[in-house]
């Protein structure tokens, strides 16, 4: 039987913490390993800082060939974490709702409500596994918001709170559900994936170096190649390519 994905809402340092409690030694290599990968960020601006504007040697090196070397790679990790960070900034932007008819959307809702086998256990997890009898009406309406309008339950105009507050009523009527009426409490946290802050952890360059040039470009090449396997260019996939970008 096909085990339950459990929604998991949980930053890095409670990630470590929880390891912490259960092995101080994992937490111990948890903790070392990323920073170990982290590493190389800081040492670049501090390594750059120094060349820059200090006459100090903070990270002491005597070699003109080494000096050179840190230099030129400092630079690039700088330049592409303000690559990453720019990439940051735009997908934190809002993206603008599709425009969605009434007759489209209550289409959509019943093909979706045709398809659910448990419409409690499905708001459930949508709502990051909150029981259902936990689900006010408020954050349902609100969840709705985010699904047919990219908006927060306040950003909602009269007409479409009526359109999905109606909507609500005739699930609750149509199923036989039971949903708590409490007109001021939009409390219980969903998933909006539009609207929610995307969670991003940036990695150095060496990081992504050694990742996808050394152990999938070069490593698992090789071992597939020892293997005896060889790597065959699908035609039809490389014609269908070319005629999606043309």
């Amino acid at each position: 039987m096909t085990g339950e994905i459990r929604f998991v809402d949980r930053s890095l340092i409670s990630g470590l913490c929880k390891i912490y409690r259960s092995s101080r030694f994992l937490a111990l290599c948890s903790f070392l390993l990323i920073s170990f990968i982290s590493l190389p960020i800081p040492l670049s601006i501090v390594w750059l800082i120094q060349v820059l504007f200090l006459n100090i040697s903070i990270i002491p090196i005597s070699s003109s060939y080494l000096y050179i070397v840190f230099t030129i790679w400092s630079t690039m990790e700088v330049i592409f974490l303000t690559y990453q960070s720019y990439l940051y900034s735009k997908i934190q932007q809002k993206v603008p709702a599709p425009h969605v008819s009434s007759i489209e959307r209550n289409r959509i809702v019943s093909n979706v409500l045709s398809t659910v086998k448990s419409l409690p256990h499905t708001l459930s997890k949508w709502f990051m596994d909150c029981p259902f009898q936990n689900i006010d009406r408020q954050s349902l309406i609100g969840w709705l918001a985010f699904a047919f309008y990219s908006k927060q339950l306040y950003e909602l105009n009269d007409e479409e709170y009526e359109e999905i507050y109606s909507l609500v009523e005739k699930i609750e009527t149509d199923y036989r559900l039971k949903i708590t009426d409490d007109e001021t409490t939009n409390t219980v946290s969903h998933m909006k994936h539009i609207l929610d802050p995307v969670r991003v952890i940036f990695r150095p360059l060496a990081f992504y170096i050694f990742t996808d040039t050394f152990l999938n470009g070069i490593l698992c090449s090789s071992i597939f190649y020892l293997r005896g396997y060889q790597f065959v260019r699908l035609v039809i996939i490389q014609i269908l390519f070319d005629q999606f970008y043309k």
